[in-house]
């Protein structure tokens, strides 16, 4: 539904362009320009070219490493770009959280957007849960009787989030390259509201909750596989085929063992981000350059108050991270 709303809005600008085209025009013409959010942007080659994030996974041993897996599956979103498919940066982000926050004024008192474009997209639509609603991009939850308005996104090894609570004129964007980043979201809006209503600070306490119950999972998991070893290896078929999975092909070349399924392989014995990094050596010449964050793990946190330019970043950072967030047009 947001991939076809915001195609439509984008041909509505730009009738005569290719509607991806159109859209991604729109969004940077009427949103990210007055809003001189200059680290946003649709395309994944400019985002690469850059001071950009990867995606980690925890693999099986704990250690938090680069996902091969997630990349190639953020790359799926590009045709349904409008629901979630944005590179930005929590800077940028909490410059559209200002804008919310000023009824969607820019910074010079124009009104970027109608209010009644403004209330119809947090409007309560959709009931998702106890005290809280899916509207048109935003949803709306009330915690501890507060109204909060927020909308995050989630792909493997990128996870976000934008909140802002309109009675304390304050919003908060939170930016992670890391699946275990999700639970950062929940305990920054409680420590938000922490220090807004003087509230008990429980926040720290929900992050060792979550750090506890991380591992806790990843060591059941680990003590239900068994990795493979070289002698069993040695015994396997050189193909196996599913007919719902494909083929998975065994190969001793070099003497190691490899396995090689449809998207990507993993070397025996060797972990699978050091392949991953090889392959993008070769396809993004250059990535290494000072300053880039690949092979990173980052959470970007920004808090600000509306009334520019007024913001307090909690970590000034440019680093451009897959937001995953609708667009509103």
């Amino acid at each position: 539904m947001a991939s076809a709303a915001g195609y439509v809005a984008g041909h509505v600008y730009n009738p005569g362009m290719e509607l991806g085209a159109a859209f991604d025009k729109a969004v940077a013409d009427h949103i990210w320009a007055p809003l001189s959010m200059t680290d946003s942007t649709f395309s994944f080659a400019v985002a690469e070219g850059g001071n950009h994030a990867s995606p980690h996974s925890t693999a099986l041993d704990g250690v938090t490493v680069v996902s091969a897996a997630g990349d190639a599956i953020s790359r799926t979103i590009v045709p349904f770009r409008p629901a979630g498919g944005a590179w930005s940066s929590a800077h940028d982000m909490i410059l559209y959280v200002g804008l919310e926050l000023a009824d969607r004024k820019l910074p010079g008192g124009k009104q970027l957007v109608s209010k009644d474009s403004l209330f119809a997209s947090r409007a309560r639509g959709v009931p998702t849960g106890e005290n809280q609603w899916y509207g048109m991009g935003l949803e709306e939850k009330s915690r501890y009787g507060v109204p909060v308005i927020h909308h995050g996104g989630d792909l493997l090894g990128f996870h976000s989030d934008m909140i802002w609570v309109p009675s304390a004129e304050a919003g908060a964007v939170i930016m992670a390259n890391s699946d275990d980043g999700v639970a950062l979201r929940g305990p920054l809006l409680r420590r938000m509201l922490e220090v807004l209503y003087d509230g008990r600070p429980e926040a720290e306490a929900e992050i060792k909750v979550a750090v506890a119950r991380s591992k806790g999972k990843m060591a059941s998991m680990r003590g239900r596989i068994t990795l493979l070893a070289d002698a069993a290896a040695a015994v396997l078929a050189s193909r196996y085929r599913n007919k719902d999975l494909g083929t998975l092909d065994v190969d001793r070349s070099g003497g190691m063992t490899r396995f090689r399924f449809a998207a990507w392989g993993h070397r025996h014995g060797q972990p699978p981000q050091r392949r991953w990094h090889r392959q993008l050596h070769q396809q993004h010449a250059g990535h290494d350059r000072p300053g880039n964050s690949r092979g990173q793990q980052r959470q970007q946190t920004c808090l600000g108050r509306a009334r520019f330019p007024a913001r307090i970043c909690v970590q000034r950072s440019d680093t451009m991270t897959l937001a995953g967030t609708d667009w509103p047009l």
